[in-house]
Formats: C-alpha cells, structure tokens, sequence
C-alpha cells in the first residue's frame, strides 16, 4: 500500500505562508493588527485559536505552536505590564504561519527574538552601559550619528543620565540609541558603582577556581597596570569575601587592595559582568500604618518597595548617603535588601 503523501511529508521543512501581530485590545479582545499577506488568516480561524495565541499569564514568554486545519501557528506571546495601558497590560504575540505538516522549530528561537525586540527590557537613568565588544572597532557608517556620538562617553561607570548631561543630549534620545547598542551586543547594562554598594557571590564563583582562561581575563582586567598583574588569590580572597552587610568601603578597608595591584572598580565590574557576583539592591518601603501618618512628601510616593536606592537616588539627583540619612530619620520606614 502507498503511502499517503502528506504523511511522507509531515516535519520537512516548508514555505513560511504567513507573519501577523495580534494583540488584546481592552474593548475588541483578542485581533490581528496586522498581516502578511493579507487575510490569510480568516477572522473565524483567528477567533478559534486566540485563547492559545494570547494565553493567560502562566503561558506567557513561552514558545507556542497550535495546528488547525491546514496550517500550524508559531508564537511567542508576551506581557507588558504598565499602568498606562486600560487594564494596566499589554498583550501582544507576534506569530509565524507554515503549512500544518512542516517543520517549524528552526523558527523559534527567531520567533522569540522579534518579541524580545518588540518588548525590550526598558533602559534605565540609574543603569551604566558597559561595553563587551571593543569600540575601536566601530566605524561611523555603522550607526545613525547620534548614535556613534554616545559612544566616547560609556565607559563602564557613566550611568544613562550622567551620559545625556555630559553629551548634550535629550535623555531619551541616549536610552534609545543604548537601548539599540543593546540590542545589538555592543554593550550590556549594569548597575552603578559606588563604595557604598553591597556585593554577594554567586554558585558561578567556583568557575574562577577551574577556568584557567576565565583566571586570565579576571587578572588581566582588575589589574593596576599590565605590567604587574595581581595574584590570584589575592583577587579570588577579595571576591570570596564578598557577602551581606559588607560594602566595598568596608572591603576596601580590610584587604587595601591597592598594594594588591587590584583595582577595586573593575574587580566589581567583571565580577557582575561575568555572574561571579550580584549586587544586593535595598528598597525604601513607606509603611504609614507603623505609626498611622501619611505621606509628607513627594519622596514617599518612591518608597514603595518597587524603586531602588539607584533608581530613587538618579531620580531626584541626590547621593547614597543623603538618602541613608533621609530614611534615617523616619521610623515609618523600611529598607529591604534582595
């Protein structure tokens, strides 16, 4: 008996028939914005298959793939939570269609990179782009001339505001050209430096012990001068001693690191860059309730638990340290270290 030829053919590899975006919209429910080519997926299709294509929260940022009649759809929905939308989200789904019998899992991963795209993880005031391609490389023609004209000022410890006072440039004009860098792996975001910051190694710390190369790098990267590179294990005793409720003031203090031939900034900066450690950020909670008071001030609307000291401190254009003796002095509220 011969076999039927659609069988012989399930899971090869097939034309891409169709790209549409579909969003929930607040008052229509689930629609396609649009697509190419047009109509190719009927409203009575759509309407049949919307509640896998927009899924409940617990599907979102997941690889989906729903086959109806003849055709298979690729997506990969995802959520924007803001207060700004009318049921404070936005869901979206940017989806592939191919015939029902092809192969679709060489789409995936570019399926999931277009939502990324279209959903980017916002840049920050508080956050310092670091660059992990070398920028000598670069040449003009590459980016748009604002663009290319951001790029003397990133160097590893500028955070995006500090970047657009000292470029001249209108704040979110910089965080959407480093918003691009990102996009494109020229650089990376990672929080701001200061002595008063609090570190904690992660697992990833044992690699530094069994990398040889990853040894390396670390050295050649904190050392003082290339010409004399620290120890090892002077690097590795700074990393290791690292933990709650220890500041870099406090390290520093300790081991001196100077002597060492380690510079304390970049010791930070790859360690966060490589996952070897992670910062512990503090948010300010307001809880009237303590002593039954109300906001005073402006500052209160920030201490809700959501803002960190980075993100409350480049905000109002203030230091650490003003901040510590701000909350200081109120008893109704709290810091939370995570």
């Amino acid at each position: 008996m011969e076999e039927d030829t659609d069988f012989r053919r399930y899971n090869q590899e097939g034309a891409l028939r169709c790209i549409f975006l579909c969003e929930f919209h607040p008052i229509a429910g689930p629609k396609i914005t649009c697509q190419v080519p047009e109509n190719y997926i009927s409203k009575e299709i759509f309407d049949a298959v919307s509640v896998y294509i927009i899924p409940k929260a617990q599907l979102q940022r997941s690889t989906l793939t729903v086959t109806l009649y003849e055709s298979k759809i690729l997506g990969f929905p995802v959520r924007i939570d803001n207060k700004k939308y009318a049921r404070n989200a936005f869901y979206f789904n940017l989806c592939f269609v191919c015939d029902a019998w092809a192969r679709s899992v060489q789409y995936e991963t570019v399926v999931k990179k277009l939502a990324d795209y279209l959903d980017p993880e916002p840049v920050q005031d508080h956050q310092v782009p670091v660059f992990i391609e070398d920028p000598s490389t670069f040449h003009k023609e590459q980016w748009d001339l604002t663009t290319y004209q951001i790029l003397p000022y990133i160097d590893g410890f500028n955070h995006v505001a500090r970047i657009a006072a000292e470029a001249d440039v209108e704040n979110n004009l910089v965080k959407a050209c480093i918003q691009n860098l990102v996009y494109y792996g020229v650089v990376t975001l990672i929080p701001i430096f200061q002595y008063s910051n609090v570190y904690a190694v992660t697992p990833k710390i044992r690699s530094l012990i069994t990398d040889k190369n990853l040894q390396d790098r670390c050295i050649q990267y904190v050392a003082k001068s290339i010409r004399q590179p620290p120890a090892f294990r002077d690097i590795f005793r700074m990393y290791s001693n690292m933990t709650y409720g220890t500041t870099v003031r406090d390290l520093c203090i300790r081991l001196n690191p100077h002597p060492l031939r380690i510079n304390e900034r970049k010791l930070v900066q790859f360690g966060v860059l490589e996952g070897l450690i992670r910062r512990i950020q503090k948010y300010p909670v307001f809880l009237p309730e303590l002593n039954h008071v109300t906001a005073r001030n402006s500052s209160h609307q920030s201490f809700n638990g959501s803002s960190s000291f980075d993100e409350i401190c480049c905000t109002q254009g203030i230091s650490s340290q003003q901040l510590e003796d701000e909350l200081e002095k109120d008893p109704n509220i709290i810091v939370i270290c995570k």
